[in-house]
């Protein structure tokens, strides 16, 4: 039971992370499109090359359509990895392809950071792929563990999770309170008693 909750937990961090990458990625395009000179790090690369090169293309002719496709383009290829992240909640196995989606995106970013001479300001960018692909990697190993495990089990352990949670929290809460109450200078040592 225990493993069961080790990995229905990591696999669900895994998935909070893929939804931060949709989301931050989508803040970076609207960035882009505001013509703001700020990036979150946290976010798929290629969406966001996409619309910059079409943004290009597009000043350059001087065509809005262009600017149009760009913008959907750049946006169709960030919402697959919602689509993912809604996905393997029933069809864990998408964990697995956001990975590998993800993982063709961190190689763009490698070939970029190569191809600019090692550009310096591109080393946080890696990091936080880096980052990303290790969550993903870690929720791709849970959907592996949890392959045989019935919806059943896994609602049980996350069950069982949040009651160990609450306790955890409410021992805290005690904690605190009787280290208020307790006089400075008592020790709490009742062996004389």
């Amino acid at each position: 039971m225990n493993d069961i909750k080790k990995y229905t937990l990591n696999f669900n961090n895994s998935r909070k992370q893929l939804l931060a990458v949709v989301v931050l990625t989508i803040l970076n395009l609207t960035l882009i499109l505001a013509e703001i000179n700020f990036q979150f790090l946290f976010s798929a690369i290629v969406p966001l090359l996409i619309l910059q090169a079409m943004q290009e293309v597009a000043h350059t002719l001087g065509s809005n359509a262009i600017l149009f496709i760009g913008i959907i383009l750049s946006i169709a290829s960030t919402l697959i990895y919602l689509l993912f992240h809604f996905l393997s909640k029933r069809i864990r196995v998408f964990m697995l392809i956001a990975l590998i989606f993800f993982s063709i995106d961190a190689l763009v970013l490698l070939v970029l950071f190569i191809g600019l001479g090692f550009d310096p300001s591109l080393i946080l960018y890696i990091a936080f792929a880096a980052w990303i692909l290790y969550y993903l990697i870690i929720g791709t190993q849970a959907w592996a563990k949890l392959r045989h495990t019935t919806p059943e089990q896994i609602q049980a352990a996350l069950q069982s999770a949040k009651q160990e949670a609450e306790v955890t929290e409410i021992n805290s809460a005690i904690n605190e309170l009787t280290a208020e109450n307790t006089p400075p200078g008592d020790d709490n040592d009742t062996s004389e008693q």
